[in-house]
């Protein structure tokens, strides 16, 4: 179980900081577009397609892990909250199942994918006929499914043994709280 935790642990760090550059990239590659195109009217060729088919593609999956392991994803708790303690346990192990089924299909469904434009070597042509390689891009959603669905195996296993999984960021769900009861 510790090696698994582990390795979910570093894995979906490294995915998470990756994200993270790739946000840092998307900011100023935009930034410098949209100052090449205003002062110079030279925009920066393929800007909207290294957006759409990279910085977007990973910000949106690599980080699924992360949310996974933080339990970050977004909830409503207007039924659970009344149901027994035991109920709400047994339809979280029941919607993690759940999750790591989807995750996994979507896994193999993507890989798929991604090895079929790998062999195409797909390419878009951008603005003056140059070629963009996109078959990389492809990748990044296997990778985000397949580290997504080993932390929510770890979360069931976690749920199982009666052991803590996830690493909330307190001060930020005491925050969104305080906001929603302020309505």
């Amino acid at each position: 179980m510790k090696f698994l935790s582990s390795v979910m642990r570093g894995t979906s760090s490294a995915l998470s900081f990756v994200a993270s550059i790739l946000v840092m990239l998307l900011i100023l590659h935009v930034s410098a577009d949209v100052v090449m195109r205003g002062l110079f009217n030279a925009p920066i060729k393929g800007t909207i397609e290294l957006v759409s088919y990279f910085y977007m593609i990973g910000i949106t999956f690599l980080a699924l892990a992360m949310v996974e392991r933080r339990d970050a994803h977004i909830s409503v708790e207007v039924v659970t909250e009344l149901l027994p303690k035991r109920v709400v346990h047994v339809l979280i192990v029941l919607a993690t199942v759940l999750a790591i089924i989807v995750l996994a299909l979507m896994c193999w469904r993507s890989w798929i994918e991604a090895m079929s434009n790998f062999r195409r070597g797909s390419a878009l042509i951008i603005a003056g006929g140059d070629q963009l390689p996109v078959w990389p891009s492809y990748f990044m959603l296997p990778i985000g499914f397949g580290v997504a669905t080993l932390a929510s195996v770890y979360k069931l296993l976690c749920l199982l043994t009666g052991k803590p999984f996830e690493e909330k960021l307190e001060a930020a769900s005491v925050t969104v709280r305080e906001d929603i009861e302020n309505v």
